[in-house]
Order: C-alpha cells, then sequence, then structure tokens
C-alpha cells in the first residue's frame, strides 16, 4: 500500500520537530533531575538523530540516487552495446580475413602445384635433351673411333708394308736372284693391290 505523498510530508515534517526540540533542548533542564540517567538519555537521542537523519536521507535522497543508478545503469548498458558491437564487428573482420587468408593459402597452392607440374615439365625436357645430346655425341663419338681406327688400320698397313719392303730389300739381295726378284716384286705389288 503506497503512503500519500501529504501523509509522508507530515511524518517528516513531525520528526523534523522532534530532532530540533532534541537538538535544541538545554541540558540544563536535565540536570535537574538525578545524574545517572543522562548518559542514557544521551545514547538515546543519538539513536532518534540518527534515525531521524536516515530517515531524512531516505526520504529526500532516494529518488535521486534512483535517478543516478539508473542513468549510470543506462550509460553502462549502453558502453556494453557498444563493446558488443566493436567486438561483433571484430569477430566479422576476423572472420574475413580468415577467410582471405584461406583464399590466399588455396591460391599459394594452386600457383606451387603449377609451378613443381612446370618443373617436372622442364626437368623431363631437359633429361630428354640430354639424352638426345649424350645419344648424338656418342654416335658422333663412334664415327670418330670409327674414322680413327680406319685411319690407324691404313697407317698400320702402309707401316707394315714399309716394314715389308725394308726387310725384304736387306734380306733379299742376298737370297733372291735379279729374276726372283723381278718376280717377287711383281707378285708383292699384286698383293697389295688385292689389300687396297
Amino acid at each position: 500500500m503506497r503512503v500519500p505523498a501529504e501523509t509522508r510530508r507530515t511524518w517528516a515534517a513531525a520528526i523534523l520537530g522532534v530532532a530540533a526540540m532534541a537538538a535544541c533542548a538545554d541540558p540544563l533542564w536535565a540536570a535537574e533531575a538525578s545524574a545517572d540517567w543522562r548518559p542514557t538519555y544521551d545514547l538515546v537521542m543519538r539513536w532518534v538523530n540518527f534515525g531521524i537523519l536516515a530517515g531524512l536521507i531516505f526520504y529526500f535522497g532516494r529518488r535521486p540516487v534512483a535517478n543516478l543508478l539508473t542513468t549510470q545503469a543506462a550509460r553502462h548498458a549502453e558502453r556494453i552495446r557498444q563493446f558488443e558491437a566493436q567486438r561483433d564487428a571484430a569477430l566479422e573482420r576476423l572472420a574475413e580475413v580468415q577467410r582471405l587468408q584461406q583464399e590466399h593459402q588455396d591460391r599459394l597452392e594452386v600457383i606451387r602445384q603449377r609451378i613443381v607440374a612446370e618443373g617436372e615439365r622442364q626437368r623431363e625436357a631437359l633429361i630428354e635433351e640430354g639424352q638426345r645430346e649424350g645419344e648424338m655425341l656418342i654416335a658422333q663419338a663412334h664415327r670418330r673411333i670409327g674414322l680413327a681406327l680406319r685411319d690407324a688400320r691404313a697407317q698400320l698397313r702402309n707401316e707394315m708394308v714399309d716394314l715389308a719392303v725394308e726387310r725384304s730389300l736387306e734380306k733379299l739381295p742376298a737370297l733372291v736372284t735379279p729374276q726372283d726378284n723381278e718376280a717377287r716384286v711383281a707378285h708383292f705389288f699384286k698383293a697389295v693391290q688385292r689389300v687396297q
């Protein structure tokens, strides 16, 4: 049940009046009687004054304090909303950055695979080219060896012929008569012509 505002004002005025009378009371009035009740009276009056003061502060300060607390709560709620909005925006930016990073990673992986494939293709091409060049070098070497072998055989034949002629010329004059010599020279030249 809500107490009307006029009743509350009346009670507040009554309490203030009692507090004022208690504060203005002359301590000498109380000294006429016995002095042993004075400490108890002072203690009770302090509590009464405290109650009156607390009631006045509660009555008159309740709305401003409530308004202050409401304003502070609204301000803090607004700041919390702002922080939550900033957090959500940061999370969205983070998700976008992560998505872009993943796209870059995927693109880099595709590029890496292309580079590796191109490197493999070039390696295979270089190997094939090297094999062709090696085969050509081997063929050239075989041709050179064949030519060198043919030249060596021809030179060897010529040297053998020259050596045979020299030896024949050394031994034949003692063994062969001039008729035999002529027959053998003719036979030799026929043999040399057959060999060539």
